[in-house]
């Protein structure tokens, strides 16, 4: 009886503790495949967010040079080909006779001079001169009864040659080069400054633009 007693507490102690140990080692054969997957799949979960991060980063980056693109863009399109100079030589800037002598010679030379240094600081932009003269529909003085044509023809001629004297002394102070990029315009009586007004003084004045273009691409091409 007592051998009895050891063979049974040899089969309760010996096959079953192997099944547990196998169990258990299975059971660390799992768990180690499980955390061995879910380690690599963390790590690839981090390495896809690493990427989603770079992509916005570089999507913002272009999106922001996209901006600064379309602000130069508009800045380009609201500039236009013409920028002025900011100085208005009004009708006070000359004599009433003869029309194109100026009443303060000095003076006015120091308008002349802000003009200048105005087209030096924009001239790579905008290279050319425009000094533009008006006039308004007085006539002639003591000659009311020119005709239209008659009024016309002298508004012409005294709109140019007051933008003529301007011209001339802004050119004094630009190289060669420059020169050749002053552009004289009469406006004679038309695009009067107060329309509403048009014998108005202030209609006769001389303004100054510098522009980007003066002469048609077609033209252009063809020299």
């Amino acid at each position: 009886m007592r051998g009895d007693l050891i063979n049974e507490d040899s089969n309760q102690f010996g096959p079953g503790t192997d099944l547990i140990i196998c169990l258990l080692a299975l059971l660390m054969i799992f768990v180690t495949i499980v955390s061995y997957l879910y380690g690599n799949e963390k790590k690839s979960n981090n390495q896809e967010k690493s990427k989603v991060g770079e992509l916005t980063n570089s999507v913002r980056r272009l999106e922001g040079e996209v901006e600064l693109y379309k602000k130069k863009s508009d800045a380009l399109e609201r500039r236009g080909e013409f920028k002025p100079a900011g100085e208005f030589l009004v009708a006070g800037t000359f004599k009433q006779n003869p029309y194109y002598e100026l009443q303060d010679p000095p003076a006015t030379e120091i308008e002349i001079q802000n003009i200048v240094e105005k087209y030096k600081n924009s001239s790579s932009e905008y290279p050319f001169i425009f000094v533009i003269g008006h006039a308004n529909e007085v006539g002639l003085a003591g000659k009311p009864y020119l005709s239209y044509e008659e009024r016309l023809k002298y508004n012409w001629e005294f709109a140019g040659a007051r933008s003529a004297v301007i011209a001339n002394l802004i050119q004094n102070h630009l190289s060669e080069e420059e020169k050749n990029r002053i552009i004289i315009v009469s406006t004679g009586e038309f695009d009067l400054k107060l329309p509403e007004t048009p014998d108005a003084p202030e209609n006769a004045f001389v303004e100054v633009f510098f522009g980007n273009e003066w002469k048609p691409q077609s033209y252009k091409k063809s020299r």
